[in-house]
């Protein structure tokens, strides 16, 4: 959050309900406000099993699909380092070819929960691939004994309506 220079891609999310803390901050000159919508994972809503289409393969996120993943939401915006991520997180992907379509990842993990980041390249939307990566992570942050959680800025079309 100090770091002026701006060396660390990083980035810093504070999130609060505080009004106050809201109004200290609106006087910041390089701090951004925005508002965003929570989810939470009430269990056992019986969804009916997603499929892959033809040509596609979901796959645990590793070194190697790791480095290739490119977007907003991406494993490494959340953790230290690709090993930090790799001892400490999870994800899957679904690759077409050679590209990754899709993903969902821990972006956090805390003793009772597991914030879900879920992305899929504009190349692929429309296809169902998020629901099938979300769902994923969502079975694996259960198999945790984690409540799975997320969240999405309120502009999100695509995971409001999901």
């Amino acid at each position: 959050m100090m770091d002026r220079k701006q060396t660390n891609a990083r980035r810093f999310l504070l999130m609060t309900s505080d009004k106050s803390v809201e109004e200290y901050f609106k006087l910041k000159d390089d701090v951004v406000l925005e508002r965003r919508y929570f989810f939470d994972y009430f269990g056992n809503t019986e969804l009916p099993e997603p499929s892959l289409p033809a040509g596609y393969e979901l796959k645990e996120i590793d070194h190697q699909t790791l480095a290739e993943i490119s977007g907003g939401i991406v494993p490494l915006l959340f953790w230290k380092n690709e090993n930090d991520f790799l001892m400490r997180g999870k994800g899957y992907c679904i690759t077409c070819d050679n590209d990754i379509a899709s993903w969902a990842f821990s972006a956090a993990v805390s003793s009772r929960e597991i914030d879900i980041g879920i992305e899929t390249s504009p190349k692929y939307k429309q296809k169902g691939l998020g629901l099938i990566v979300a769902k994923k992570m969502i079975q694996y942050a259960i198999e945790q004994d984690k409540k799975p959680v997320w969240a999405c800025h309120y502009m999100n079309t695509a995971s409001l309506l999901s």
